[in-house]
This record gives structure tokens, C-alpha cells and sequence, in this order.
């Protein structure tokens, strides 16, 4: 049984929410935690989504997960090791000033590295939540009306 109430509220705060966790990332290098709470945000409205509308095709496929897991990854660790690469340390974005400003470096480099963060608390919580969705549509009781 379908809940009419849950779909249209979610459809009418989806938009919301998404614009809340970019604005949160955007935002994210000039507050705590940026990356990681849009990340939430983000993977929270897809499986309320998910949830509530009961699709059995998930909006991002198992393949897609991994693959945007491992760009979040390289993305952070990309940045660490360009670093180094310039003669710092693994996230010392003052290396950078060789190629920017000092204010855009460290601008881009926080930046590059809460796009990676976001990416896979996204996708990782997005996992984690498909397979107890899988879990409970195993487990769901065949009760027929």
C-alpha cells in the first residue's frame, strides 16, 4: 500500500533538500564538515526515495556506486599526493601557491578534497542502505488481501 501523503511531501521537498546539501557543500570549507554532511544529506533523499516510492530499480546502479567510491577517493587522495609531489606534505595545500594564489590554493585544494568526501559518504551510505533495502524485501512478509 502506497502512502499518497509521503509521495507528494517528498515531492515537494526533494528539490529542497538537494539545494540544502550544494549549499552546504559550496559552503563546506568555511564551516566543519562540508563534504560529509551534504554527503548525508545527499544519500538520505535517495533513499527516502528509494523507500517510499518502493522502486525495485535503484536510482544509482551497484556499478555506478563503486565507481563514483573510487573517484571520491582518488579525488582526496589525488590531492594529497599532488602535493607531495610538489615537494609538501600529503594535504598541505600551501604547495599549490606554486601554480595559484595563496588564498586559491587553498580555496581549490579544500574544495577538491570535500568533492571527494562528499562523493563517498554519498555513495557508501547509498550502499549501505541498498543492501538493508535488499535485506528487508527478502525478509518481507507475502501477505496477499
Amino acid at each position: 500500500m502506497k502512502d499518497k501523503v509521503a509521495e507528494v511531501s517528498l515531492k515537494l521537498l526533494l528539490h529542497t533538500a538537494v539545494l540544502y546539501a550544494l549549499f552546504i557543500h559550496f559552503h563546506g570549507e568555511e564551516s566543519a564538515g562540508g563534504g560529509f554532511q551534504a554527503g548525508a544529506i545527499l544519500a538520505s533523499v535517495f533513499l527516502v526515495y528509494q523507500f517510499i516510492f518502493d522502486d525495485e530499480d535503484y536510482l544509482v546502479k551497484d556499478n555506478l556506486l563503486g565507481l563514483f567510491l573510487f573517484i571520491g577517493i582518488m579525488l582526496y587522495v589525488g590531492c594529497g599526493i599532488i602535493n607531495m609531489l610538489f615537494g609538501g606534505n600529503f594535504l598541505e595545500y600551501a604547495v599549490l601557491e606554486k601554480v595559484f594564489s595563496e588564498a586559491t590554493s587553498q580555496k581549490i585544494g579544500i574544495f577538491i578534497v570535500e568533492a571527494g568526501v562528499l562523493l563517498v559518504v554519498w555513495m557508501g551510505l547509498l550502499k549501505i542502505g541498498y543492501s538493508f533495502k535488499k535485506i528487508f524485501d527478502r525478509t518481507k512478509p507475502n501477505i496477499e488481501c
